[in-house]
């Protein structure tokens, strides 16, 4: 898994913005291999909800 400071989707991962990643875990996954198997190929977008949200650092 990697985390990036900037919007930049990697190819050939699958890209969640923080804020979509707990609720995107919990309905792709069972188990917790399952969440280890979706964070081994994915990569994590430091995006915000809004412009009064920030993402978190």
């Amino acid at each position: 898994m990697c985390f990036k400071k900037r919007q930049l989707q990697v190819e050939g991962k699958k890209n969640i913005t923080s804020f979509e990643l707990m609720p995107y875990l919990l309905s792709n996954c069972e188990t917790t291999d399952d969440v280890k198997k979706i964070l081994a190929d994915a990569s994590i977008l430091n995006v915000s909800f809004s412009e009064k949200l920030p993402a978190a650092d």
